[in-house]
């Protein structure tokens, strides 16, 4: 502190500065005349602004008594008042208070102790996720008010609410059972069921202005051991902090009384009345939060060096955070950086090791390709340069313009009365947008028209070369012409009518349906009659016309679900369809195979007569068609698939059993009336 003056006032320069001067150091300096040491010429300017401010601090930590209460002397009352919230700051605790309402307290007392309490709240902070409370109040008996786990009271204006009703009620009986109220203390709130919580210290905090007495006029109850109930609190981690107010409790048989109250770590300040309690509630608060002395976290690694090469220097930091100083602890001793000298390695430079190329994304009408090398021939060292240049460029590739693919294409258009008339203007719509952009013509893409019922009519042949106009004129004619739906005879026709088909283009027929068959003893398996036109070379793509479409059962007719598309997709994947094959230089992309497992390919189908309103879904034709091709979807592997029929008179028992790795699945159809197969 000081670099001048006698042996003496050197040492105390050094304690000063490690433990803070005392009163009897400050009076030896004040006593020592500096001027009869030349070179201290110097000091004696700063000398009197640095004797008040060590004197100050001296006086404060002198006079400062148990509880801290400050005893008469040097201090003033003004100056005991000094910061008196310097060092409060909230911390999270679980903290009960218990309140004494006996008879005896008048309601002026009643309404400076609601005053109190609700200062505790303030400090505490409370919500959901910071301090929690519990009010006990006591008098002749005890009473809980609300405990941790009571959510309604995570809320500083709920709780101010309920205590101020709590501790405004009046006993009609004498006596004061402290007892009582840590007995609940134990039972009822520093527990689990209570919401205590483990990760959070544990505070009661006891307000009493008598004695604890019971009447034994009245009160039969016996005493609750007070070492009992404080020993089960301390191993619980509960800090028991005592407040005894009033005349009272300043005999000596009031500080046995409150002894036993507090327990084995005897934590009790008495206060002269209300009053004097409500001026140094700080003191309750500092015991209960308490001084944290900062801690350094560890070091953290080295940062890099600052100099890529050559030497030059790198650092490394902690924080005081592990815990951070608070309601005035110390703060962390020593530095918080280090800095040392570093060297790194010789300079090598990187070279860009040779060009890879991926393949062009397009055949023609122009693609792109990538080319990528990488810096490792060799790579930089990290006082090398990088290398020099792109290592990834983009370049455009194939571009000579892509030939337009002629296609001998079938449109299977359902006009039966089931698909309805809006839905049919919609199909018709949909069907001349697909031909508006294709180059017709004998050596170009050519059209077929085959429109079904319950018959079949081919309006339109390969063999007549139509127009764009010429077909979409037709198409626009097509009307309803019968009220039952064979799409079955409408595959097999079309299939001739694909005999005219080109070998050397790419053939599909887009049937245009609901799904859904008449039945009747003549109709086919969906799955069956599209199995030739398919396995001709044609692909099938199945468009959903009308809301009633089944798009399982347009499943049967092609080789993917993929070819399954509601009306509004059909447009645009006709179209994908129709670029791929452009940019494939028209070789027909390979024929899909049937997604379907043998078992399901083989699967017979069945069909049952009309027999009542409830006639059960599956006793439509393609029934088993359908669904074995859903439960190969859904399955790894499909081990068997049983179809077994036992004939009981009029009656066929229809038993569907599907075995899987992690399904077995048992259909039971029974007394289905009328069944063929």
């Amino acid at each position: 502190m000081f670099a001048c003056g006698p042996p003496e006032l050197m040492s105390i320069n050094r304690g000063a500065t490690s433990a803070g001067a005392n009163s009897s150091d400050l009076h030896l300096i004040s006593r020592t005349k500096l001027g009869n040491y030349p070179h201290c010429t110097m000091a004696k300017a700063l000398f009197g602004l640095l004797f008040t401010c060590f004197y100050l601090e001296a006086m404060t930590a002198s006079f400062k008594g148990e509880g801290g209460e400050y005893h008469p002397g040097f201090l003033t009352p003004e100056m005991s008042k000094y910061n008196d919230d310097d060092c409060l700051e909230p911390c999270s605790l679980d903290v009960a208070v218990l309140i004494d309402v006996s008879r005896s307290m008048d309601s002026k007392e009643r309404d400076q102790l609601t005053d109190i309490f609700n200062k505790i709240v303030d400090k505490l902070r409370v919500s959901s996720n910071g301090s929690h409370m519990a009010l006990i109040t006591f008098g002749s008996d005890a009473k809980s008010s609300f405990t941790f786990s009571d959510r309604n009271y995570h809320n500083a204006d709920t709780i101010k609410a309920k205590a101020a009703e709590a501790i405004s009620y009046v006993p009609k009986h004498d006596g004061t059972r402290t007892d009582l109220a840590e007995d609940l203390a134990v039972k009822d709130v520093f527990t689990r069921r209570g919401g205590d919580r483990p990760s959070f210290g544990n505070v009661m905090i006891i307000l009493t202005d008598g004695k604890f007495w019971i009447n034994e006029t009245w009160d039969k109850r016996a005493e609750v051991d007070f070492d009992v109930t404080t020993g089960i609190l301390k191993k619980r981690g509960v800090k028991i902090i005592v407040a005894g107010i009033g005349s009272e409790l300043s005999s000596d048989d009031a500080d046995e009384n409150l002894e036993k109250v507090a327990g084995e770590d005897k934590d009790i300040t008495k206060y002269d009345d209300f009053k004097d309690l409500s001026s140094k509630l700080n003191n309750i608060m500092r015991k209960v939060c308490p001084p944290i002395n900062g801690q350094y976290t560890p070091w953290s690694s080295f940062s890099l060096c600052s100099k890529t090469c050559g030497e030059g220097h790198r650092t490394r930091t902690r924080t005081c955070t592990k815990p951070p100083p608070s309601t005035c602890g110390k703060d962390c001793i020593g530095a918080d950086k280090e800095t040392e000298s570093c060297t790194e390695n010789p300079v090598t430079d990187g070279r860009y090791a040779d060009w890879s190329e991926s393949e062009c994304n397009a055949k023609c009408g122009g693609g792109t390709l990538t080319r990528t090398r990488g810096c490792t021939n060799p790579p930089p060292n990290i006082c090398g340069r990088a290398c020099i240049g792109p290592a990834k460029e983009t370049i455009t590739c194939n571009e000579e313009e892509c030939p337009r693919c002629p296609v001998d294409l079938a449109f299977v258009f359902d006009s039966s009365d089931t698909i309805g008339v809006g839905a049919l203007e919609d199909a018709k719509m949909l069907v001349k947008k697909m031909v508006k952009g294709l180059e017709l013509g004998a050596d170009e893409s050519r059209v077929a028209l085959v429109v079904f019922a319950d018959k079949v009519e081919v309006k339109a042949r390969f063999s007549e070369n139509l127009s764009v106009k010429q077909f979409q004129d037709m198409v626009q004619n097509i009307k309803s012409i019968g009220s039952r739906t064979r799409i079955d005879k409408a595959l097999v026709e079309t299939k001739q009518v694909f005999k005219e088909g080109r070998d050397d283009v790419y053939k599909i027929a887009v049937v245009l349906t609901d799904g859904k068959q008449s039945e009747g003893p003549e109709t086919k398996s969906l799955l069956g009659t599209s199995e030739p036109l398919r396995s001709a070379g044609v692909r099938v793509l199945a468009v959903a016309v009308g809301t009633q479409a089944s798009k399982g059962r347009l499943r049967l007719m092609t080789d993917s679900m993929d070819d399954v598309k509601e009306d509004y997709e059909a447009l645009e994947y006709f179209q994908q369809l129709s670029d791929k094959l452009n940019q494939n230089l028209c070789v027909f992309p390979r024929k899909l195979p049937y997604q379907g497992t043998e078992v399901c390919r083989d699967s017979r189908s069945v069909r049952c007569g009309k027999h009542g309103k409830n006639v059960p879904p599956f006793c439509e034709t393609d029934y088993a068609a359908e669904i074995c091709p859903k439960f190969c979807d859904l399955c790894n592997r499909l081990v068997s698939t049983e179809l077994m029929f036992r004939k009981n008179r009029a009656s066929w028992n229809v038993l569907v059993h599907v075995k899987r790795n992690f399904l077995n699945t048992v259909f039971l159809f029974k007394s289905i009336q009328g069944m063929t197969v």
